[in-house]
């Protein structure tokens, strides 16, 4: 389960990247179903493993994906897309202020020229890792 420090450092990082590529920011549960009039950027997490660091230890280590899928409209180009990830990925780069936490490797998703729909989806995971203590 992502821990809430993890999800909540990532949210404010993609909300400033979204600003600042005048780009609307959802999550899984606030995506709407309304027809956008430009493109948009989904939220998601994904905890591949959690355990503590070691029978008895009081630390907890967390590692997981954060998943960003920028939504394009189909026919407008893919260069100033691929401008707008990089966008994404770099505020993923400064330091976190979420003690314990760490953003590793990014992997970028094209869209698949298979896919049909007025949209096509350039994803973004980066890994990260977290460590606290149970408690917390």
């Amino acid at each position: 389960m992502t821990h809430p420090l993890v999800y909540q450092d990532a949210w404010k990082r993609t909300t400033n990247a979204c600003k600042s590529l005048n780009m609307d920011l959802r999550d899984i549960l606030t995506q709407d179903v309304d027809d956008h009039d430009r493109p948009w950027v989904l939220f998601e997490t994904a905890s591949s493993s959690e355990d503590r660091l070691g029978l008895g230890s009081e630390l907890y280590q967390e590692t997981g994906q954060i998943w960003l899928h920028l939504m394009a409209p189909r026919g407008t180009g893919a260069l100033s897309y691929i401008q707008n990830l990089a966008v994404l990925a770099a505020s993923f780069r400064t330091p976190t202020t979420t003690q314990g936490l760490t953003y590793l490797a990014h992997h970028a998703d094209p869209p698949n020229s298979d896919t049909t729909g007025n949209w096509a989806t350039f994803s973004l995971a980066v890994d990260y890792e977290f460590q606290t203590k149970l408690s917390q």
